[in-house]
């Protein structure tokens, strides 16, 4: 183990700001769950950074630069009120978080294209419904929360590794270009039950504050799917209404 040094200490602590994680390509991941979910994983960890009094029985048996930082310097690093006091740096990998201009080059599985969210928790916890749904790929508009935003990264749960994730250029072209059916989540829409689905449909879910532009709406008007209100309540967040469909999803095309 070795200490900290004032430059790893300034580089690992910029990665809390977006700017820094892409001019670096580097992230970070807090926590022994979440550590232990990024070395299991194939993305590659640089290294790792624990506390001092950090149990060295809890330290994984790794090949790895692990750096010893004191109190301050801890929580200069880290995102978290109260840190566990372990974190990996990790690289970016180019190969899982691809730039993409259409939507047709995932074969015949299913997808979730997320528009404009900015909600990290939101993200996040879609990513955890994606892969506990075996919906395997996630298609983002270029103006989504980062996917390597620390609250993303904590709600994924570790989802995030087991992910393919596209961030779609110029969406609005590459969904009228689309041959898929795309659902998008609206209150007005038909209701989910009466939904028949394909085994590569697209499941869209809008910004959680404007949902999906007018344009869009025009274009799916008739691809606009509804969750029944049984009770009271406004409305449901992003991550709800994208479980919920991807469940009735995975029942009437895969669990029949």
């Amino acid at each position: 183990m070795e200490l900290l040094s004032k430059a790893k200490l300034t580089l690992f602590s910029s990665l809390q700001t977006k700017k820094y994680r892409y001019k670096h390509r580097m992230f970070l991941v807090e926590g022994k769950k979440m550590v232990d979910e990024a070395l299991n994983s194939s993305w590659k960890v640089e290294c790792l950074v624990c506390k001092e009094a950090y149990p060295s029985e809890s330290l994984p048996s790794v090949d790895l630069p692990i750096y010893q930082a004191s109190p301050t310097e801890f929580k200069r690093i880290s995102s978290q009120q109260h840190p566990e006091g372990i974190i990996a740096v990790l690289s970016m990998r180019d190969s899982s978080v691809l730039r993409v201009s259409s939507l047709e080059s995932e074969g015949e599985e299913a997808a979730y294209l997320l528009w404009r969210l900015k909600d990290p928790g939101n993200l996040g916890t879609i990513l955890r419904t994606a892969d506990w749904l075996n919906i395997p790929t996630v298609y983002l508009t270029e103006d989504c929360v980062d996917v390597f935003n620390p609250k993303s990264i904590r709600a994924s749960m570790g989802s995030l590794f087991r992910c393919q994730l596209r961030i779609i250029s110029h969406p609005i072209e590459a969904i009228m270009a689309c041959g898929k059916t795309i659902w998008v989540a609206d209150m007005e829409g038909k209701q989910l039950q009466d939904v028949s689905f394909g085994k590569d449909d697209i499941i869209l879910i809008g910004s959680e504050s404007q949902g999906v532009d007018t344009q869009l709406k025009t274009k799916l008007a008739h691809q606009k799917i509804s969750i029944p209100r049984l009770g009271g309540g406004e409305s449901l967040n992003a991550a709800v209404s994208a479980s919920i469909i991807g469940w009735q999803y995975k029942l009437k095309t895969t669990l029949r």
